[in-house]
């Protein structure tokens, strides 16, 4: 597949973009291949390319199908409190959290996890964003929302065309006049969107740009398209499909995610101590921009990894992080630093996530009652142990040296126990608390 397309390669940089690849659409003079015969080629070659990546990523799928299926057991559990709530019931009893938990946690899981896959070739991923769309559309389906069903249904089969075609590794002119069609069904569907949504897109003038820009986008395709500049026209619908595509899917997604918040909120105002609703008020405001500022980060990998343009960019910035660089008698790389930083912020996350767990499972979500001993008690002990660690990993993935570490470890010993008595030893005070059990949240001491 490499040498394929190594012959006419989508870059920026050969020129290959603005020459004339193929005659006129009309000219069959070419002697190309039949459309069976290149669909035939292209399937048997992508099938290899797809089971060669599932083999040899099988651990990591399951990983992933792990966490989808611990996020939906949480998710059940979120539903069962929904229902026993008279008052969330009467609010969110037509959430999709309610009435389509196994698809939407499905669908969540996949628009986050699959950032975890170590790049996928663009029949994989392509399936799985096809598979992601399909879920969505069934969300929809469930809200009965006609509308966005049928403008997403219709984005969903333009997605299919444009996604079928890139796996194509041998042009065929049956094939450029399926684009050709496309294209120019495409101009008059979305002249139809923009006429149909003009009440929603009123106030929201980067939605009617983005729509125009769109409009222009698949004309110029048309044109590049008969006039043989093939290559041309394959980048502008594919890059401008995936766009659209991915943006909505995440977009959705972040939705989904916002309602999930609001139900969680409810929840803890409902059954939970303040410190649990300060928590999600906290995270209810930092969410949003947080939330777009990965979307737009998340939807450009996403789409620029399919092109050589992103090889190109990723080799200059591989080299640039694992340059080695002399600072006295430290060698460093700004690889291991990132990676120090990264391990650091991830076991710093981790710890954050236990101390909802135990605020979510005092609060009787999991359990249905009130749990204030358990796990609670073992919080302060569990989060020191996970940080503790997640640090120490940090500075060995770094190659920091362990020798120096040991010094830097007994220096700052000496340091707390002159200066810092009293704080150690409140500190290991509440963690013989949390061994010993003695007392419990909720009981009175004189």
């Amino acid at each position: 597949i490499e040498n394929i397309r190594a012959k006419d390669e989508l870059s920026f940089f050969s020129g290959s973009l603005l020459k004339k690849n193929y005659p006129f659409i009309w000219d069959n003079s070419a002697g190309n291949k039949t459309f069976g015969e290149a669909f035939a080629y292209s399937t048997q070659k992508n099938l290899r390319v797809f089971m060669f990546y599932i083999v040899n990523n099988i651990m990591v799928i399951l990983i992933i199908l792990l966490l989808t299926i611990a996020v939906y057991v949480i998710l059940r559990k979120f539903r069962t409190k929904i229902k026993a709530s008279d008052n969330l019931h009467t609010k969110f009893g037509k959430s999709v959290f309610v009435t389509g938990t196994l698809t939407v946690t499905i669908f969540l899981s996949l628009c986050v996890l699959q950032f975890i896959l170590p790049r996928p070739p663009l029949v994989f991923s392509g399936i799985l964003w096809l598979f992601t769309g399909v879920l969505l559309l069934i969300l929809l389906g469930k809200r009965k929302e006609r509308k966005l069903f049928k403008t997403w249904l219709w984005i969903l089969l333009l997605y299919i065309i444009i996604f079928n075609s890139n796996l194509m590794l041998v042009v065929t002119v049956f094939e450029r006049w399926v684009l050709l069609i496309l294209s120019a069904v495409s101009v008059y569907s979305l002249l139809r969107i923009k006429k149909d949504t003009a009440d929603f897109t009123a106030d929201k003038k980067w939605l009617k740009n983005i729509v125009n820009i769109c409009i222009a986008v698949f004309a110029l395709s048309v044109l590049t398209n008969v006039f043989g500049y093939f290559n041309l026209t394959k980048l502008i619908l594919i890059t401008s499909v995936l766009t659209i595509y991915l943006s909505l899917l995440f977009y959705a997604a972040y939705t989904y995610f916002n309602e999930g918040l609001l139900i969680l909120t409810e929840f803890s105002e409902i059954n939970s101590g303040d410190g649990f609703t300060k928590s999600m008020e906290n995270l209810k405001r930092s969410f949003p921009k947080t939330a777009k500022l990965l979307l737009i980060t998340g939807v450009v990998i996403l789409i620029s990894r399919n092109f050589y343009l992103y090889d190109y960019f990723a080799e200059g910035l591989s080299i640039f992080l694992e340059a080695k660089r002399t600072l006295g008698d430290f060698t460093i790389q700004i690889e291991n630093i990132l990676l120090f930083i990264v391990i650091t912020a991830v076991s710093a996350l981790i710890s954050k996530f236990i101390s909802l767990y135990s605020e979510l499972k005092s609060s009787g979500l999991f359990s249905g009652k009130d749990e204030r001993g358990g796990i609670g008690n073992w919080l302060l002990l569990i989060r020191i142990a996970v940080f503790s660690t997640g640090l120490l990993i940090a500075f060995v993935s770094s190659g920091f040296p362990m020798d120096k570490l040991t010094i830097i470890i007994g220096s700052l010993g000496v340091g707390i126990g002159l200066g810092l008595q009293s704080i150690v030893g409140n500190l290991f005070s509440g963690v013989l608390l949390a061994f010993e059990k003695p007392v419990k949240i909720g009981d009175q001491i004189e």
